[in-house]
């Protein structure tokens, strides 16, 4: 695949592709985008134009991302195990049903009591987050 000024030539699709704002200012006689597209045509008379969706990824708007029910399962076995009764008992799975609550905690609730209990790990997170936002 080629590009010319704002426009990706894809040989083997035999299409000119463009991005919806490429598109926008093409469609104004006489704009820088207008005459590459028409230069473009001229080129690959027999090519089709097609206007590349541009979608934005959804960023996730929790910062403890990958923070699972099994991550926090195993950390806690194997750095305090006295404490996962209690966890057991937040997500609704104990071990003998005189310790079993009406409902069980919401993920985030559960989140927030792990991150109390542990807050090495709100550190790391908070520092691959930061690592992340300067990549």
């Amino acid at each position: 695949m080629a590009t010319i000024k704002g426009i990706d030539v894809n040989y083997e699709g035999r299409t000119l592709v463009i991005t919806k704002a490429f598109e926008k200012k093409a469609r104004h006689y006489g704009s820088e985008e207008f005459e590459s597209l028409r230069k473009a045509q001229e080129t690959f008379p027999t090519y089709a134009i097609v206007v590349k969706s541009t979608q934005k990824k959804k960023k996730s708007s929790n910062p403890y991302s990958g923070l699972t029910y099994n991550y926090m399962e195993k950390y806690i076995m194997a750095k305090n195990k006295d404490l996962l009764k209690e966890f057991n008992i937040m997500r609704g799975k104990p071990e003998n049903e005189e310790d079993a609550l009406p409902e069980k905690y919401e993920y985030r609730e559960i989140q927030k009591w792990f991150l109390g209990k542990f807050p090495e790990i709100e550190a790391f997170y908070e520092k691959r987050n930061a690592a992340k936002k300067t990549a």
